[in-house]
This record gives C-alpha cells, sequence and structure tokens, in this order.
C-alpha cells in the first residue's frame, strides 16, 4: 500500500497562469514539437499551429488547426510518434518519420493528453472521460475513475513506479489519491486526501457563499467559482521526485456584497506529499 508524507504546507496570494504563444515539447532524443501562432476560434478554444524538428533546425513537417491542451506531452516513450488533435478531424497519432497517422476514436474534446516515459501509450481526458490510448491508436476506456461535478480529474503518469494516479475531488471538502496499473489500467489503492482535513477553516461562516458563483475574490478585476473552495486545484506532479502539489482556496475576511452578490476574498493554501509506492 502505498504512503503519502506531507513535506510542507504554505499559503500564497492568488497568482494568475502565464499565457504563452509559443509552447515547446521536447522528446527523449531531443526532437522538438513547437505550437505556436494561436488562434482563437470560439470563446477560448484555440488552434494552433505546429513545426516539428529533428536535432538542430530541420524541419520534419508542419501542419496547422491543432489543439495544445494544458496539461500536454505529446510524444510517445520511444520519439517517434504525436499525440495531435485536429479541430476538424479529431485525434490521431503521427509518426514523424513515416507520416503514417493512426486514428483515435474518442468522444468530445481532449482536455489533455500524455504520453508515458516507459509505456507505449498516452493518458488522454476528454469532456466525456479518461483512457489509455496505445501508440497504434486502440483506445482503453478507465470506467472506474469519479468524474467532478465541474471540470475533469487529475491524471498523471508515475512510470517508475509501474502506474498511472488520478486526484478525485468527490464532493465537498472530499477527495482521493488513486493510483492504477499502467499496463491494465485496474486501480490499485485509494487514499483519502481531503482538503478539508489539510486545511481546516470555519466551514459554517462561509456556507451561504454559492459554489455555482463567481464568489472568490483574487483580486480586484479577477473572481472564482465558489467551489474551489471544497476542492483541490492548480493540482502538479512530479515525476522525478515523486511529489504532488495541490491547492485549495480559504477566505481571508469575512462575507461582503460586491454588484449585489456575496463574496470573499480568499488566498492560496499548497501543499507538497511524496507518494512513497
Amino acid at each position: 500500500m502505498p504512503s503519502l508524507e506531507i513535506l510542507k504546507k504554505y499559503t500564497a496570494k492568488p497568482s494568475v497562469r502565464k499565457w504563452e504563444e509559443t509552447r515547446v515539447f521536447v522528446s527523449g532524443n531531443g526532437r522538438k514539437a513547437i505550437f505556436r501562432n494561436p488562434f482563437e476560434f470560439h470563446m477560448g478554444a484555440y488552434a494552433w499551429e505546429l513545426e516539428v524538428h529533428e536535432d538542430g533546425s530541420k524541419s520534419a513537417f508542419s501542419t496547422s488547426g491543432l489543439l495544445c491542451p494544458r496539461p500536454y506531452q505529446p510524444w510517445s516513450s520511444d520519439s517517434r510518434c504525436l499525440f495531435l488533435s485536429s479541430i476538424k478531424e479529431g485525434s490521431f497519432i503521427r509518426g514523424v518519420a513515416s507520416g503514417i497517422a493512426h486514428k483515435v476514436e474518442l468522444d468530445k474534446w481532449v482536455v489533455y493528453a500524455l504520453g508515458s516515459r516507459r509505456y507505449p501509450k498516452f493518458l488522454t481526458v476528454t469532456d466525456k472521460g479518461e483512457y489509455l490510448v496505445a501508440i497504434d491508436g486502440k483506445v482503453q476506456h478507465v470506467s472506474s475513475i469519479h468524474r467532478p461535478r465541474h471540470g475533469n480529474p487529475y491524471l498523471c503518469w508515475f512510470d517508475r513506479a509501474g502506474h498511472f494516479l488520478a486526484v478525485e475531488n468527490q464532493g465537498a471538502g472530499l477527495a482521493s489519491l488513486r493510483l492504477f496499473d499502467a499496463e491494465t489500467g485496474d486501480a490499485k489503492s485509494n487514499i483519502p486526501l481531503n482538503p478539508m482535513h489539510l486545511f481546516p477553516y470555519d466551514e459554517a461562516t462561509y456556507r451561504g457563499l454559492g459554489r455555482d458563483a463567481y464568489a472568490l475574490v483574487l483580486s480586484p478585476s479577477r473572481q472564482c467559482v465558489g467551489s474551489l473552495m471544497d476542492e483541490w486545484s492548480s493540482i502538479d506532479f512530479d515525476q522525478d521526485s515523486s511529489v504532488l502539489r495541490l491547492m485549495v482556496y480559504r477566505p481571508i475576511n469575512e462575507i461582503y456584497e460586491k454588484r449585489n452578490q456575496r463574496v470573499c476574498e480568499v488566498e492560496e493554501n499548497w501543499v507538497e506529499v511524496k507518494i512513497r509506492p
């Protein structure tokens, strides 16, 4: 049974994620996939141009009209192919040298896709479900992952342990860390990882804040949905150190009225947890 070690807990002012006009993904053998020139085609959805380069400046191929989700790691473990998602053509896996593309039958939009360092697979999330996708395009649905009412579960490879992991928000103040077999997708362990336990607060005082409304004030010009006071967000896992970082918002003052809405100011509460397989 894996164990968790809390390394540190700290608070921070709400931050803004930097928008990148160019995004570069480097494969294990030094190939580069460069996404640039994003074009907004529908309410925050962007189409990107892609250039793939061998060592140095030699161009392997280029194309356009692609999604570039976050998080994203488009390279396969052997650096021979890329998981790509086209606005018009859907998802496919393309060989760099061969140019052969294998269609991937997935439902709806790809939210993110992560190539493994060890396995010839991609861990893929759409707005409808979670999947293991082989480099030949075959799709395996991982049906046992809990999907929250809003958003998507966080998934990431844990290659050296032979697993992938999921952080599942399961209701107000409740969450779990679950590990799955990288080969079969079978669930192996389930560890409570509740934000309410790690960062308790006077919940009753703030029960009147709308969880489906933009009730949390990050700055004079930015607000976010109230449910982020109940669940983890801004989750990140570093495979090299086996450290999982999670954040939940916590109030720093009393509820007040802003534009006829009940709101409160919040700060980020972070925890860093080491996973020991």
